[in-house]
């Protein structure tokens, strides 16, 4: 399954997010793993460092569980999997998880509230 990302070399993920692996390397992994983990860090802004350090800020708490659904949804990954690559324990992984879609949630009713207020 993860064979399609074998091609992609590190230096040609670094050379399309650079700013991203400035400070911090990505843990080696399947290529989309690493996009999602590049991405989500470079829209919230947050330092790749700050998702394997032991901060607990809101912002950085957010943008982990953002990245942990993702790699649920997107690359099929299992909490253990996740939890091993983030080197957390895996019902961490759950919480963060549920608590993301419970923000989703939370946002698709209050949109739908204020569409229906229209």
């Amino acid at each position: 399954m993860w064979e399609d990302f074998a091609s992609v070399s590190d230096h040609d993920f670094m050379a399309t997010y650079p700013a991203v692996t400035e400070f911090f390397t990505i843990p080696k992994g399947p290529e989309r793993a690493r996009a999602i983990i590049a991405e989500v860090t470079a829209r919230r802004s947050v330092p790749v460092s700050h998702l394997f350090s032991t901060l607990r800020d809101r912002k950085v708490s957010h943008t982990r569980h953002e990245i942990w659904f993702r790699l649920r949804q997107e690359c099929a990954w299992s909490y253990p999997r996740i939890a091993k690559f983030f080197d957390k324990d895996h019902t961490t992984i759950l919480y963060g998880v549920r608590g993301h879609e419970a923000r989703l949630a939370y946002l698709a009713s209050k949109s739908a509230s204020r569409a229906e207020k229209s």
